[in-house]
């Protein structure tokens, strides 16, 4: 089963990209399979407050090829 892929607007700004990571961690939660991604690189605010929080590991770039057949998650 492929991961549900959990994503904010072409270049995320950190709303976007912080929904993108409460959603997925909330799937997860939930007993689902579930990451967050990105489009675009990272703003500085937006990296900063990732780097803060521990979670700028967890929303690299999304890779077409990821979403190709599986479910994803549109957030903002």
């Amino acid at each position: 089963m492929k991961s549900i892929i959990v994503i904010g607007h072409e270049n995320s700004d950190t709303d976007s990209v912080c929904a993108a990571v409460s959603l997925a961690g909330l799937l997860k939660a939930e007993g689902k399979k579930a990451v967050a991604r990105r489009k675009g690189s990272l703003n500085k605010e937006t990296a900063y407050a990732l780097d803060f929080a521990g979670f700028v590991k967890q929303t690299r770039e999304i890779k077409e090829e990821e979403a190709e057949g599986g479910e994803v998650f549109f957030v903002d």
